[in-house]
């Protein structure tokens, strides 16, 4: 070995050192060495080393720092206690059953087991493109940011629109547990985090860790509340849902209407020629209003809305995702009836609101604090881990491997991937530098 093939190696290693300090001492003095001392190696190293990426280090650095400031325990927020409302029908059983799960097999997309820390799965039937990949991808990351912790647990998944569970006639019969994305009135669908909190790339956007943060850096670096357009704005597939044609027709009828709703169609040629740069959504948060309207079921859109710190309007929603435990009609969200008049109402609200703007700014800022802080992604993986640990109390029997189950690696994913997906949504989570958030009184997994 010559002595450039000596530094090389001396400074991949000394590259590793520091990056192993860094992740594993979370002080702030710290943070700041780790951050210098790695820029100085990978100035001198960095082309040689092959198991590291840059941006990656220097963000669990920056990370690392930001979380000294932060508790080492904190209590989720008090909206958590709304999965238990979700697993009532299992409580009130006395269990969840290996028959539960069976009788949810037909409306399933996939069969999750976790063992050992391991993830297992098999594909009952397809999704919609990369939304098993993703939701799988979400359950391995899980199990990356708080290892040790996710129980031995066996369930079923669907990730297509609809809530499909219904409690049997007969109470002998088995009660069938799915986790989807949504629930509704009448159904037992038990909601989960969706896919695009770990991204959405055939839309172009990002993780909900970055996008979050574009979305939040736009609007404090654009207008205040005050100063922006007096009208609420929406941008769509129109097509999906009767409500979100009557706001695209309202506005074209009449663009003084106080509305701005516009049609951005998946099926829409104009919107793929843009590879719909022309809706990005930190560049969507120059209006006061932000609408909220399903499409044929629920919709990942309103946590993009609520970010940007308009005053959120939910049309008058039928379908729920787990954070809508979390949204409080006059707090930090303004609900808007679809009779008698759909248009009507929306005009309404937004009237009161600019009559009223000390108020309106209130709900939107509280609407962007749920976003930030409530649905941060420590809080998202706290969430999903609770969720789990109440799933498995509930469990009357222990879970083994299917033989039809396959296991799951990060790297079996990544085969699959784009180089695109691989740099910018495919990223591997650290070890959470804190414990998961506490549960809040009042129906703790241990009662279940």
């Amino acid at each position: 070995m010559d002595i450039s093939e000596s530094a090389k190696s001396a400074g991949a290693i000394g590259l590793k050192a520091a990056v192993d300090l860094c992740i594993r001492r979370p002080l702030l003095i710290l943070g700041l060495v780790c951050v210098g001392l790695i820029n100085v190696l990978v100035g001198t190293s960095w082309e040689d080393v092959a198991f590291v990426q840059q941006r990656a280090f220097l963000v669990a650095a920056a990370v690392r720092i930001r979380t000294t400031f932060q508790p080492h325990e904190q209590e989720c927020p008090a909206w958590f206690s709304g999965m238990y409302e979700d697993l009532a029908p299992w409580k009130e059983k006395g269990s969840i059953s290996a028959q539960d799960i069976e009788a949810a097999l037909p409306g399933a997309a996939i069969h999750f087991t976790i063992i050992g820390g391991k993830l297992y799965a098999k594909e009952i039937k397809p999704c919609f493109p990369n939304r098993a990949r993703y939701s799988t991808w979400g359950l391995l990351q899980l199990l990356r940011y708080f290892p040790g912790q996710v129980p031995d647990v066996d369930f079923v998944f669907e990730c297509n629109d609809y809530p499909q569970m219904v409690r049997p006639k007969n109470p002998a019969d088995p009660t069938p547990v799915l986790l989807n994305y949504d629930n509704r009135e009448g159904k037992i669908d038990v909601p989960f985090p969706d896919w695009t909190f770990w991204g959405w790339p055939d839309l172009e956007i990002a993780r909900w860790r970055d996008q979050s943060h574009r979305i939040d850096r736009a609007a404090r670096a654009g207008l205040k509340w005050i100063d922006r357009e007096k009208t609420a704005f929406w941008k769509g597939a129109a097509w999906l849902n009767e409500a979100r044609k009557a706001l695209v027709r309202c506005t074209a009828e009449d663009p003084s209407f106080l509305l701005s709703a516009y049609d951005k169609s998946w099926g829409n040629v104009a919107a793929h020629e843009t590879n719909f740069t022309d809706a990005r959504l930190e560049d969507q948060c120059g209006y006061r209003y932000r609408i909220y309207a399903e499409g044929s079921a629920w919709s990942v859109s309103i946590k993009y809305g609520l970010a940007c710190g308009s005053t959120m309007l939910l049309v008058e929603p039928v379908f729920k995702a787990f954070y809508d435990h979390g949204l409080r009609d006059g707090e930090n969200c303004l609900v808007v009836p679809k009779h008698p008049a759909l248009c009507e109402n929306m005009r309404d609200k937004v009237r009161w609101g600019n009559d009223n703007p000390e108020l309106a700014g209130g709900i939107g800022e509280a609407g962007a604090k749920f976003a930030l802080e409530d649905l941060d992604m420590h809080n998202v993986y706290s969430y999903m881990l609770h969720l789990l640990k109440a799933y498995a109390s509930l469990q009357d029997f222990v879970p083994g491997l299917h033989p039809d189950l396959k296991i799951v690696t990060e790297a079996s994913i990544r085969v699959e991937s784009s180089d695109f997906e691989k740099r910018d949504y495919l990223l591997s989570e650290y070890p959470a530098s804190r414990p998961p958030c506490i549960m809040p009184p009042g129906g703790e997994t241990e009662e279940l």
